[in-house]
């Protein structure tokens, strides 16, 4: 579910700085209805990138500052 390393690249609904990775998980989930299935988070400068599909347009590993998550599972995890 949570993906620390990886970056689903691509297929944006919006993006922001967040607080933290749980309040990027947060807004994904606020968006939901508008079509909001995971998440990317960047670990350094806490930027958010909400997606419309579960893993992004393309799934890339050994992304060190990145952490993304799909909507699918019960926990976000930290």
């Amino acid at each position: 579910c949570v993906e620390d390393n990886v970056d689903y690249w691509g297929a944006d609904i919006k993006n922001f700085r967040a607080r933290d990775f749980n309040h990027c998980a947060q807004e994904c989930n606020r968006a939901q209805s508008r079509g909001c299935r995971s998440f990317t988070f960047h670990k350094g400068n806490k930027h958010c990138w909400l997606k419309h599909t579960p893993f992004g347009a393309k799934y890339t590993r050994n992304k060190n500052e990145l952490k993304s998550a799909n909507l699918n599972c019960k926990n976000y995890g930290k």
